[in-house]
């Protein structure tokens, strides 16, 4: 149909040099056409064919067969009202993860997955998951059914409003917890969350939260700088120099995991120890150079 406009803006150029009458006919034509051509993209727009979704819901998978088909079954009910789609990305499951997700993909318009092969860890399939959509809002949540996707719609609006750039579900508000956790995975953490406070220019009670959603100019500008083993992906971000952040929290209880086993591993934990020591050292340094 384009094309159509562009020859008749030819034919009208040529007919303007020859009669005044016939160019103001054609360019009348060109306006009716113009305006078919908006209302031709409009319906498009609005019945899921050409859409962008204006928000994405990141997830990280490894071996989650079990639980990827009740979490968007979840996600579809309390994103109803929303224009999104979920984005699962895989790290070389082994347990059918995959078939799930090409089953659900199949099924379900709003569901698409990466498959990812020869390369391992979760804050590079946050990133490469992120860096598929166009979505100008981006959540990021785990695979087990641990994290509560009941707190989406709020934090998108969050965000949506200018409200924040940045939403946290946090386990460490008043009205948040961390479920069943044990005493020492508790302490554990707490101890891990106050140090990694040190390091940070912006206050979050929950810089370790995997639950979390922000706008795509906070990830467009650090994803080449976020750590790819990394696996705290949040705090990667907090201490990101030269960020400006507006972060609004939201409570929430940790739920147990429904199936499937837990990624946290000792290795897992001495990556996050590296980075949290490279963002003290480097805040350190600022802190120095600044004098």
């Amino acid at each position: 149909m384009l094309f159509g406009v562009a020859a008749l803006y030819g034919v009208s150029g040529r007919v303007l040099a020859g009669n005044a009458n016939r160019a103001a006919c054609v360019l009348h034509d060109m306006s009716y056409i113009l305006t078919i051509c908006e209302e031709y993209a409009c319906d498009n727009e609005t019945d899921g064919g050409l859409t962008v979704p204006t928000y994405a819901v990141i997830i990280p998978t490894l071996n989650e067969a079990r639980n990827v088909t009740a979490l968007a079954e979840r996600l579809e009910k309390v994103l109803e009202h929303l224009d999104w789609e979920a984005v699962f990305v895989d790290d070389g499951s082994t347990d059918g993860t995959v078939d799930e997700l090409r089953s659900l993909a199949l099924r379900t318009p709003r569901v698409r997955f990466l498959r990812r092969v020869g390369r391992r860890g979760l804050a590079s399939a946050c990133v490469d998951g992120m860096m598929s959509t166009a979505a100008e809002y981006l959540a990021v949540m785990d695979a087990d059914l641990q994290h509560d996707e009941n707190l989406l719609p709020a934090m998108f609006d969050a965000l949506a409003s200018g409200e924040a750039n940045l939403a946290v579900g946090s386990r460490y508000l008043e009205e948040g917890g961390t479920g069943a956790w044990d005493k020492k995975r508790v302490g554990l953490s707490k101890l891990a969350t106050w140090v990694a406070g040190k390091s940070m220019k912006v206050r979050c009670s929950d810089p370790m939260s995997g639950f979390f959603a922000l706008h795509r100019d906070i990830i467009d500008a650090v994803a080449e700088k976020v750590q790819s083993r990394g696996f705290k992906i949040l705090f990667d971000i907090l201490t990101q120099p030269e960020q400006s952040l507006a972060v609004r929290e939201f409570p929430y209880v940790f739920r147990e995991r429904a199936a499937g086993r837990t990624k946290l591993s000792c290795s897992v934990m001495a990556d996050f120890a590296r980075l949290l020591l490279t963002r003290i050292l480097s805040r350190c340094f600022i802190r120095k150079r600044g004098r």
